[in-house]
């Protein structure tokens, strides 16, 4: 508790002004909102798969025994990957992907 003592402030102590707890929360409430209506899903979706590892290589999914090439991502966040059975959408998260060799 005496570590926090020495770090701990407020935004009174910061700003040199009393804020309205009620207007900072409103002021959050609404940033969060205009967030989310601005939400654009598939321009994330793109700026992930820019990044994403393995993608267009071969792969195995250990805990489900899949083997295909990671083709991407769905709209929903899965890895997608084209197996001998056609493409699979996965969304575990305790799948673990590795090259195939």
């Amino acid at each position: 508790m005496e570590a926090l003592k020495e770090t701990a402030t407020s935004l009174r102590i910061e700003t040199g002004k009393e804020i309205s707890r009620k207007s900072l929360f409103g002021r959050i409430l609404y940033e969060i909102e205009n967030l989310i209506e601005n939400f654009n899903k598939k321009e994330i979706i793109n700026e992930v798969e820019k990044s994403l590892l393995w993608k267009g290589e071969k792969v195995v999914l250990i805990d489900e025994k899949i083997e295909g090439t990671l083709i991407g991502i769905n709209s929903l966040g899965g890895i997608r990957i084209l197996t001998d059975n056609g493409i699979k959408d996965f969304y575990s998260g305790d799948i673990t992907v590795r090259r195939a060799r």
